[in-house]
C-alpha cells in the first residue's frame, strides 16, 4: 500500500495527539505544539475555523508548512488551478503535522 504526503502527516499528527503534544496557547485558534524529533521545541499553530468547522487559514513555525506554504502558492500562481495532490493543505491552507494534530484537537478533522 502507497501511503501519500498528506496521510503520513496525518498520522503523525493522530500521534502527536496522543503523546500529549498539542497545547492551547492563550487565544482561539493557537496552539503550542512539541516537536516529535526534538522535544525541546515547540512551534506555534495558528487555525482560524469559521461557525461551520471550515478551516480558513493556518500557519505553524515549522519548516514543513513553509515548504507547503510556498509550494501551495507557486502552483496556483503558476497553474491557476487547484493545488496538485502532493501539496498537503486543507482547503487550500498549508497544512503540515503541527496544524493537523492542532486541527484534531478542536474535532475538525479525525
Amino acid at each position: 500500500m502507497i501511503t501519500t504526503a498528506l496521510q503520513l502527516r496525518m498520522r503523525r499528527a493522530r500521534e502527536l495527539v496522543e503523546e500529549d503534544a498539542v497545547h492551547l496557547n492563550g487565544g482561539p485558534g493557537q496552539f503550542d505544539v512539541t516537536s516529535q524529533s526534538n522535544p525541546a521545541v515547540q512551534y506555534l499553530v495558528q487555525i482560524v475555523v469559521d461557525a461551520d468547522d471550515e478551516v480558513r487559514q493556518t500557519h505553524c513555525d515549522c519548516p514543513d508548512w513553509q515548504r507547503m506554504c510556498e509550494a501551495l502558492n507557486e502552483w496556483i500562481e503558476a497553474t491557476a488551478q487547484s493545488p496538485q495532490p502532493g501539496i498537503s493543505h486543507v482547503n487550500y491552507s498549508p497544512l503540515c503535522k503541527h496544524v493537523g494534530a492542532a486541527l484534531i484537537q478542536l474535532g475538525v478533522l479525525e
